[in-house]
C-alpha cells in the first residue's frame, strides 16, 4: 500500500504526537493533543496560524517539562530534513521507525549510565538515516579515532558556512551529501565539544538504524537480528532461523549481514555477526560466495578467522 508523503507541518505534528505520547499516559489527554494538532494542520495555510512547541506543551499541561520541551524542539528542527531527505521523503513509516530507534538507544544509554541525552542520539541517528552506510562508517571511525571522541570532522561540518568550504574539508564519501550536511551541521545541539564514543558504541551494538528501517520483510528482519547476535557456532536459535529461509532468501539475509559487518572494522576477536554469517554460508552456497568476497576484501584476515575457515571448502575454493 502506498503511503502518502508528508509535508513539513504534518511531520512536525506526527513527531510531536510520537514524543508526547510516550510521556502522556492519559488517553483523554492524548486525544486532546491529537485533535488540537489536526485542527491546526487544517489551517496552516493561513499565515497567522500555526502551532509551536510551547502550544503543544500548554495543551497537555506540561509547560514546565524541560526534557520534553528539548525533545520537541529537536523534533521541530528535524522535521524539514525528514521531509526533504531523499532516503526519507516524508514517509511516516520511516519517521516512526527512526524515532523508535532513537528512543530505544536513549533507554539503553540511560540504563548503562552513558552521558548521552536523546537529542544527541537523535542528531546522529538522523545522519545515519539520511546519508548511507559508507558515510556513517567514516563518521564513526572519525569519532573513535579522535582524542576524547571529539573529531575535527564534526567541528568542520558544524562551522562551515558555504558549500565551497564543505568541498574542501569533507572526505570523499561525504561529498555526495553536501546539501543535507549543511542543514545537519546547523542542527542543535552542537556536537563539537561532546565525547561521541558512547553514541557510536550504541549504534554498533544495537540493531543498526539502516537495518531496523530496511525494506526487508518482517520474517527476514527477525532472521538477520538473530544472526547478528549469534553467541556460539552451535547456536540453536541461529540454526532454526536459517532453516526457516526459503529459495533465494539467504542471499538477501547475507547482504544485510555483510552491510552491518562493514560498519565495524574491529576484527581482533570472534564476533557474533561473523558467527551468524558463517552459519548461513555453510547452509547456502550462494550466500557463501557473498561472504567469501567480503572476507577477501578485508585489509587483513585475523588468525582466528583463518583458523575457523580452514576446513570450509567454500572458502578454500
Amino acid at each position: 500500500m502506498r503511503v502518502p508523503r508528508l509535508g513539513v507541518q504534518e511531520i512536525r505534528a506526527y513527531l510531536f504526537l510520537l514524543l508526547a505520547g510516550v510521556e502522556i499516559k492519559d488517553s483523554a489527554l492524548r486525544e486532546k493533543l491529537r485533535s488540537y494538532l489536526v485542527a491546526q494542520l487544517q489551517v496552516t495555510w493561513r499565515e497567522d496560524q500555526g502551532f509551536a512547541v510551547s502550544d503543544v506543551l500548554r495543551v497537555i499541561d506540561r509547560a514546565q517539562d524541560e526534557p520534553l520541551r528539548l525533545a520537541l524542539e529537536m523534533a521541530d528542527r528535524m522535521a524539514p530534513m525528514l521531509a526533504r531527505a531523499s532516503l526519507v521523503q516524508g514517509n511516516p513509516r520511516i519517521v516512526k521507525r527512526l524515532m523508535n530507534v532513537v528512543q530505544m538507544r536513549a533507554s539503553i544509554a540511560k540504563k548503562r549510565g552513558m552521558p548521552l541525552d536523546e537529542t544527541i542520539i537523535a542528531k546522529l541517528a538522523l545522519f545515519e538515516r539520511c546519508t548511507d552506510t559508507t558515510a556513517t562508517e567514516v563518521l564513526h571511525d572519525a569519532i573513535n579515532n579522535a582524542t576524547s571522541g571529539k573529531p575535527d570532522l564534526i567541528k568542520f561540518i558544524e562551522s562551515a558556512e558555504t558549500l565551497d568550504q564543505f568541498k574542501e574539508i569533507l572526505p570523499e564519501p561525504l561529498t555526495k551529501h553536501l546539501s543535507f550536511l549543511m542543514d545537519w551541521g546547523q542542527l542543535a545541539p552542537k556536537l563539537t565539544a561532546i565525547d561521541l564514543r558512547p553514541a557510536v558504541y550504541l549504534a554498533r551494538e544495537t540493531v543498526p538504524l539502516r537495518f531496523a528501517i530496511s525494506s526487508l520483510p518482517p520474517k527476514l528482519v527477525r532472521v538477520v537480528e538473530t544472526l547478528l547476535r549469534t553467541a556460539t557456532i552451535s547456536s540453536r536459535a541461529a540454526s532454526d532461523a536459517i532453516a526457516s529461509l526459503e529459495a533465494d532468501e539467504p542471499i538477501a539475509v547475507m547482504e544485510q549481514l555483510i552491510g552491518e559487518m562493514r560498519k565495524n572494522s574491529a576484527w581482533e576477536k570472534v564476533r557474533s555477526d561473523f558467527r551468524g554469517s558463517l552459519l548461513l554460508a555453510r547452509h547456502s552456497s550462494n550466500a557463501a560466495k557473498l561472504l567469501g568476497r567480503f572476507i577477501r576484501s578485508l585489509p587483513r584476515q585475523p588468525a582466528w578467522m583463518l583458523s575457523i575457515l580452514k576446513d570450509d571448502a567454500w572458502y578454500q575454493e
